[in-house]
């Protein structure tokens, strides 16, 4: 079977917020493995993200606990029917503790929040679709924002790389509302229990963006 190629530019907002502030190598790898994806791509932490959708959600007098024991109940009685299942449950379990104790504090308190569309138009910079799912929207008395989740128990997202996954939130909600309010666009980087918001001021974060997409243009034909 030959590989599966994707012919025009595509990355997702993460790996291109990862290429912002990665070696000449690690962008070449970032670049190959967006132009060649795999066949088949399991998808590991999906309780922990519909747990952690779901706390961000829910009203301030909802006891989170009890959300975090509910996904907890449902990995513990899965049977791992292979290596990769195990390691996933494993991790996942790993994963609702640390969420937990990241949104223990209520971080988006005060802020009218509902889960992301399942779908949504991809965001094109410089010839380059860029994919951006916001996991919850955020609706406050400054505008209108969201949240993306960051799952990876051995990548950590960098401090830079988070703010521009945040700024490319925010260039993407306003596609579709001009009432975007950077303060209410935020990265969680939920192993790391880190909360990364766009800064107010991020002209510059956005011309490093369209010179990174240039880049991964003239890279694509020739990785």
């Amino acid at each position: 079977m030959s590989p599966k190629i994707r012919v025009a530019p595509r990355i997702s907002v993460t790996k291109l917020a990862e290429f912002l502030d990665a070696t000449p190598t690690r962008r070449r790898t970032i670049v190959l493995d967006a132009k060649f994806p795999p066949d088949f791509k399991s998808l590991r932490y999906r309780v922990p993200r519909e747990v952690t959708t779901a706390a961000i959600c829910a009203s301030d007098s909802t006891d989170l606990r009890e959300l975090f024991d509910a996904g907890r109940r449902q990995l513990t009685s899965r049977r791992a029917r292979s290596r990769w299942d195990a390691q996933d449950i494993e991790s996942s379990l790993l994963a609702l503790q640390r969420s937990l104790q990241l949104l223990g504090e209520r971080p988006f308190a005060g802020l009218e929040a509902t889960r992301g569309p399942n779908f949504r138009p991809k965001l094109v910079i410089e010839s380059v679709q860029v994919s951006v799912r916001p996991d919850v929207l955020l609706a406050g008395p400054k505008g209108a924002g969201g949240v993306l989740l960051y799952f990876s128990k051995n990548s950590p997202l960098t401090p830079l790389s988070a703010q521009y996954a945040a700024v490319l939130l925010c260039e993407h909600l306003r596609r579709v509302t001009d009432r975007v309010a950077p303060q209410y666009c935020a990265v969680i980087d939920v192993f790391d229990q880190t909360i990364t918001y766009a800064p107010r001021a991020y002209m510059r974060r956005r011309r490093e963006v369209a010179e990174a997409c240039r880049e991964i243009v003239m890279r694509w034909d020739n990785p």
